[in-house]
């Protein structure tokens, strides 16, 4: 490699007064060549590879300063051009109906099939890059107001279906409630972090672990929801809840949606069930033999 002895002086100028930071490293790497490093060193020093080094070198050579900075260079064209950003504008100041879409609002698919009706780019245009796009051009994803006979509208129509369906149900003869439970435990489960190589990061504890087991019960028709907090998951604890919740309906006919789990089906918990003369009646997510708690 040519000998960088006659530039030491400008070097060293150069990595103490260069605006750019890549010009001062480049600078700092021809430095360690010119005091003797190999060129394999230094271009591990350097976090390239010696291609580039010697490129460094001979482009210092022939231009000083200026020809270790950055070349300019052609770019990939944008990946939507402005007839396709033209053609989402005007696509998204009307209706899909518009463009012969049979739909009322426009999704990201068939945005991205418009874009490449075009066909003049060469490429594709990823769905993502057309999500995008819309908020680049002054459009933010909003809630709109449902016309009559819109996709919202039939929504809020069938939701409006829904809730007089359970209002049908509650006048069935029967109160349908789900029951369910879960686990809550003052610590919270530690998966990754990031953390500095060498240094163990420590979160901060408040004490010791306690694990605390809640029972929850909710109503389908009402949307009434009854919890109760115990100590652990047992079928005796179990039974104490639903007494709990058989004395909040206390002259329904309660049908009980629940899983398979062991403590569902404790002794206690049939014990419990015969003695509310055929008022409760278990439904169960898989089906069992046994018909009653």
């Amino acid at each position: 490699m040519m000998d960088l002895a006659p530039h030491l002086d400008h070097l060293h100028r150069i990595t103490r007064t260069d605006p750019d930071p890549r010009v001062r490293h480049r600078a700092d790497s021809l430095l360690l060549l010119a005091n003797g490093m190999t060129q394999a060193g230094t271009a591990r020093w350097a976090g390239c590879a010696p291609t580039s080094l010697r490129r460094w070198v001979l482009r210092y050579l022939a231009d000083g300063q200026n020809g270790m900075a950055d070349q300019a260079h052609s770019r990939r064209p944008p990946k939507l051009d402005r007839a396709a950003r033209d053609l989402l504008e005007t696509a998204l100041t009307g209706s899909p109906l518009d463009d012969d879409y049979p739909v009322t609002m426009w999704t990201v698919a068939d945005l991205t099939d418009l874009t490449d009706l075009l066909g003049q780019r060469g490429w594709t245009v990823h769905p993502m890059t057309v999500y995008r796009a819309p908020q680049a051009l002054g459009y933010p994803q909003a809630r709109s107001d449902a016309s009559p006979g819109s996709r919202g509208s039939r929504l809020r129509q069938a939701c409006a279906g829904r809730a007089a369906e359970k209002g049908a149900l509650a006048g069935a003869g029967f109160r349908l409630v789900s029951v369910d439970e879960c686990e809550v435990h003052t610590h919270p489960h530690l998966a990754k972090d990031w953390q500095r190589v060498g240094t163990r990061v420590t979160v901060a504890a408040a004490g010791q672990n306690q694990k605390r087991a809640v029972f929850g019960a909710l109503d389908y028709t009402s949307g009434t929801i009854i919890h109760w907090s115990v100590p652990a998951k047992t079928g005796a604890q179990f039974a104490a809840f639903l007494d709990h919740v058989a004395t909040a309906w206390p002259t329904d006919h309660v049908v009980l949606i629940m899983d398979n789990v062991s403590y569902h089906r404790a002794s206690c918990v049939r014990d419990w069930g015969n003695s509310q003369d055929a008022r409760i009646t278990p439904f169960w997510y898989r089906p069992i033999r046994r018909t009653s708690i």
